[in-house]
């Protein structure tokens, strides 16, 4: 078993919590059935600077802590754990050591695309569809208004982002 350096296990945990207070604590509710946030932002660093497994670790830990700590009416739903899982593995494979600008870019829009189209719409409706009772077409329309908005979100914050904190965070990890 591979030991995790004690740096990549502070920052893994930094990340968790920031993920929390990002999707827990600061989300916009636009209708009781969209939560917008920048929750995205902390798994994309996970994968940026570590990878896919990390990336899902930090996910699926952020989900479940943040559940305890937050706990929604529905309870605990171990598919919105599974779908933030997914979403740690795709950015955990697109962005891993991605240094090129233009490389960065197109990763990070397949990124949006692949997360906001599969896990969140696809995925999360279902999940939405089977905790609220509600007919998945009923939540769909909404739901894909919500998933431009992300994809855009993402293409703003994470070009601007990403390129900052691995040059940080590589320029310190040889401290």
């Amino acid at each position: 078993m591979r030991k995790i350096p004690l740096k990549m296990l502070i920052v893994m945990s930094f990340l968790v919590a920031i993920n929390i207070v990002l999707v827990r604590m600061l989300p916009i509710y636009p209708t009781p059935f969209i939560r917008l946030s920048f929750g995205f932002v902390p798994i994309a660093m996970a994968g940026l600077l570590f990878g896919a497994v990390p990336a899902i670790i930090v996910a699926g830990l952020a989900d479940v802590i943040g559940v305890l700590m937050f706990p929604s009416p529905s309870g605990y739903f171990p598919g919105l754990t599974l779908s933030a899982v997914l979403e740690g593995l795709l950015y955990g494979l697109l962005l891993y050591r991605v240094t090129d600008k233009k490389t960065l870019f197109i990763r990070i829009l397949l990124v949006a695309i692949l997360d906001e189209v599969f896990v969140d719409l696809l995925l999360g409706t279902f999940w939405q569809s089977v905790l609220m009772g509600r007919a998945y077409m009923a939540l769909f329309p909404l739901r894909s208004i919500k998933i431009l908005i992300m994809i855009a979100g993402n293409l703003i914050v994470l070009p601007l982002l990403c390129p900052q904190i691995s040059k940080v965070y590589h320029k310190h990890s040889n401290s």
